[in-house]
């Protein structure tokens, strides 16, 4: 453990019986995002954790209910104590501009590899990202998509991170840190370039989209991420161009997994789910957010053997496709309910439209089931209600001997 002593002077907490604030940090010893020491082993020695890529140290001390206020916020580089992560104890912190209240206070620590740092743009000084915390106190390992140009804007994962809280009267104050992501400082392959991604997935059911697979589904689900590649006039997910996500320990099935990339997706992030046993096929869902993005999470989709035989039959194929693929697609309203009425459009393809029950087909638009297919569509066509106040869309097309799910999420405009 190694110590960052921040005196109560420097913090003009009110209360003089308070005793000084002894800001400490520990490595954690649980189960979840445990760290990896230069031996190969789990260690929660910072001494055992040697630094290859340079590193910068933010913390933040913050009243919990103004996380945008806070009293304290510094960026520094890690330097000395041989590249070890033991080095965050040598970050001075500065005095707070203005007094700060006897309070609860929110202390965040992070370490992020050098190219997650920008300059701010009026001082130059460098600005470390946000992090975005679990209630383990942990940084949370995938984020949301987000699309906010402003680099500023986005939370990010870090490499090492966690949170703690001083009261009033507490003598120290240890903050648990987690290697949430340690190959943004200790592989060689990334600090001479290489991009790590991070990657998490769900997946629901196609006959059920409002929910996700249950337990005994997912413990017959082979889930990955990857994305298609063309070939002569298809396009093809060969096991060399996918990653095969782990089951993660949560009550809700989860997946997640960590890719070093020379380069990143072009296109889009494709998960792909499979399922044990014989004559069964894979099924992608596509998302082109994923490009130019270091952590994302996905969402994917199980289609069962008797529903694709099922949907088959409906468009007059005995069997799935020889050569070729095909893209099943879904209009769902907000909450996930499949919706009657909706056209879909996609540049140069065809579509067709299943009846309510699944057993044939309708012209013009979903039925109540809100199924659709597409035979002919080329990878990478966007899929879109054109009745849709904000234009949903989704990417899919045809991967040879796989089924694409396009799902088209109706969104009505925001009231405001």
């Amino acid at each position: 453990m190694r110590a960052l002593a921040i005196v109560t002077a420097a913090l003009g907490l009110a209360a003089c019986s308070n005793p000084p604030l002894s800001l400490r940090f520990t490595l954690t010893e649980g189960e979840s995002q445990q760290c990896i020491g230069d031996g190969g082993g789990v260690t929660t020695s910072c001494q055992d954790v040697t630094m290859l890529c340079n590193a910068y140290l933010s913390i933040r001390v913050l009243p919990p209910d103004d996380p945008e206020a806070p009293y304290i916020s510094v960026c520094r580089p890690l330097t000395g104590a041989q590249r070890k992560l033991c080095a965050i104890a040598g970050i001075d912190l500065p005095q707070p501009e203005m007094p700060v209240p006897e309070q609860t206070l929110e202390i965040q620590m992070a370490v992020f590899s050098e190219d997650e740092i920008h300059p701010d743009p009026i001082t130059g000084e460098p600005v470390c990202p946000r992090v975005q915390f679990g209630a383990n106190g942990l940084p949370m390992p995938v984020l949301p998509f987000c699309d906010d140009p402003d680099p500023f804007a986005c939370p990010r994962v870090p490499a090492v991170g966690g949170r703690s809280y001083y009261h009033p009267g507490d003598e120290t104050t240890v903050v648990e840190l987690g290697c949430t992501n340690l190959g943004l400082l200790t592989d060689a392959a990334v600090c001479n370039g290489a991009t790590i991604v991070t990657v998490g997935a769900t997946v629901n059911d196609f006959d059920n989209p409002v929910s996700s697979v249950d337990k005994a589904v997912a413990d017959r689900l082979s889930v990955g991420v990857g994305e298609p590649k063309p070939l002569a006039d298809t396009y093809v997910l060969n096991p060399a161009d996918s990653f095969e996500l782990e089951r993660n320990v949560a009550s809700t099935p989860s997946w997640s997994g960590v890719l070093t990339e020379k380069g990143e997706f072009s296109i889009a992030a494709c998960v792909e789910v499979l399922e044990d046993g014989a004559e069964t096929t894979t099924v992608l869902t596509c998302d082109p957010r994923a490009v130019g993005k270091k952590d994302f999470d996905l969402e994917g989709y199980f289609v069962k053997k008797s529903t694709l035989t099922q949907i088959l039959a409906a468009v007059g194929m005995s069997s799935f496709p020889d050569s070729g693929g095909l893209v099943i697609g879904i209009a769902v309203d907000e909450n996930s309910n499949p919706i009657a009425g909706q056209p879909v459009t996609c540049n140069g393809c065809s579509i067709q439209y299943l009846n309510t029950a699944r057993t044939g087909v309708v012209p013009g638009s979903t039925s109540a089931s809100g199924v659709f297919v597409s035979t002919d569509a080329v990878f990478g066509t966007v899929f879109s209600l054109p009745l849709s106040p904000q234009q949903a869309t989704a990417l899919g097309g045809i991967v040879e001997g796989k089924v694409t799910v396009v799902v088209l999420r109706y969104q009505d405009l925001d009231p405001g």
